[in-house]
């Protein structure tokens, strides 16, 4: 076809050149005068030839036109299947596009029954694992009840074997008296048991949270009556008790009992928030004493953690989570106690867990002056630090050497061990176990 068109535009040209511009001499003739007076004399035989070859030319035309006619009427009826095709498909994609957005729309409405369900399910298993505490806290109430009152019983017991010995001996009024006296205590006692069966209440669980020297309830008899009865010396000894406060009595068995926090057998010495409701930069005396809440902050008391730590060998546990952050970091110890007040309380940690979670921030190894082990305690009032001012002053009472690696009771508390990065704290716990049970 593209040669055929090239014949057309070659005989146009031809035209144009022989009847557009004829000329004669130096005369212009007009173009429209076929039969003009100054034609070249072989002008003729060259317009025969130019009518030959239009004449073939028409002829290629109208054989191309044909031959252009067939191919269409023979493709029009594919191209026009093809639309119908198309047609068709896009009809199908639209039918499968609707059935497509009512299969989300069911599968969204499913998802939300199943969180629904998921959630009632949760709902349940909560309400479930309450009870489930529940009945648990009952039956260790009810077991520590029945040991309280087998205990209860031996003191009677006991009690009545001493008044039986005094009539035996007694001659005077003086004694006699001492034997209706200790009467008088015995039945006092043998209420207070009556009380307590039907209060169904354990005498070591404290309502109290203050950390103060406890005033246990046998103690409304006499002193002497108390010495009988027999605490535990440690939250080691209150067998599957639940988190909370109690009363326990360590060191000797004359000791006064005093209140602590227990958590899963583990007494609980310190605990302290960032930016809490407790200052912790505190005299000599309220750091021997204790100060502070059991169920919130405090430290226990340094006279308190000496007798706890000088009846048997305590393992330390160190606690505590990063500044703004909810995890929590655990740091292990095998061995921990402190000595008596004539030696300032001085701590002794060692046997730092390697499966722990955080450094060993109180045995720090690579400067000098920052072993806490084997220091004095400090407080603002008692300067028992290596350092040349008073590191205690401006923080809180710790273990100080020079001045400071870990400390957990200053107002920026902070963990700091050997090869790693400062950790600023966000809340602490520091707790005791019995190494061997």
């Amino acid at each position: 076809m593209y040669s055929t068109v090239q014949h057309i535009i070659s005989a146009a040209v031809l035209i144009l050149v022989y009847f557009e511009v004829p000329v004669c001499g130096q005369s212009t003739v007009d173009s429209n005068d076929a039969l003009g007076t100054c034609l070249f004399p072989s002008s003729q035989p060259n317009l025969d030839k130019l009518s030959d070859e239009v004449s073939i030319l028409a002829t290629k035309v109208d054989l191309v036109q044909r031959t252009i006619n067939e191919e269409i009427s023979e493709k029009l009826p594919k191209v026009c299947n093809i639309s119908d095709v198309i047609g068709g498909l896009r009809g199908t994609i639209e039918r499968q596009n609707g059935d497509l957005n009512r299969v989300n729309t069911q599968v969204t409405n499913l998802l939300g029954v199943i969180r629904g369900q998921q959630s009632v399910i949760s709902q349940q298993n909560a309400a479930l694992t309450d009870v489930t505490t529940q009945l648990g806290n009952l039956t260790i109430t009810l077991q520590e009840q029945q040991t309280i009152m087998a205990r209860e019983r031996e003191d009677v017991a006991t009690l009545h074997a001493s008044v039986e010995h005094l009539t035996n001996v007694s001659q005077g009024g003086a004694e006699k008296q001492d034997v209706r006296s200790l009467e008088e205590k015995i039945d006092n006692l043998t209420k207070l048991i009556q009380d307590l069966i039907s209060e169904r209440k354990p005498y070591t669980t404290v309502s109290s949270a203050t950390n103060e020297t406890a005033t246990p309830v046998a103690m409304t008899t006499t002193s002497t009556i108390t010495q009988h009865i027999n605490y535990p010396s440690d939250c080691g000894e209150i067998s599957g008790a639940p988190t909370g406060v109690y009363t326990i009595r360590a060191g000797t068995n004359t000791s006064r009992p005093f209140n602590v926090t227990c958590e899963l057998g583990w007494t609980v010495i310190q605990a302290h928030t960032y930016q809490g409701n407790v200052d912790f930069n505190k005299s000599w005396e309220e750091y021997k004493n204790g100060f502070g809440n059991l169920t919130s902050e405090f430290w226990l008391g340094n006279e308190k953690i000496y007798r706890l730590t000088s009846q048997s060998q305590y393992k330390l546990r160190v606690e505590f989570t990063k500044r703004g952050q909810v995890g929590w970091y655990r740091v292990l110890y095998d061995h921990f106690f402190i000595e008596d007040e004539s030696d300032n309380y001085r701590l002794n940690v060692s046997g730092y867990d390697t499966t722990s979670t955080a450094g060993n921030g109180l045995q720090y190894n690579t400067f000098p002056g920052r072993h806490h082990n084997g220091q004095q305690f400090s407080t603002y009032d008692r300067d028992n630090d290596q350092a040349p001012g008073h590191c205690a002053i401006t923080r809180a009472g710790w273990w100080y050497d020079n001045c400071v690696s870990s400390d957990l009771n200053r107002a920026n508390m902070h963990w700091h061990a050997d090869g790693h990065p400062v950790i600023l704290l966000g809340q602490t716990r520091m707790m005791l176990i019995r190494k061997y049970p």
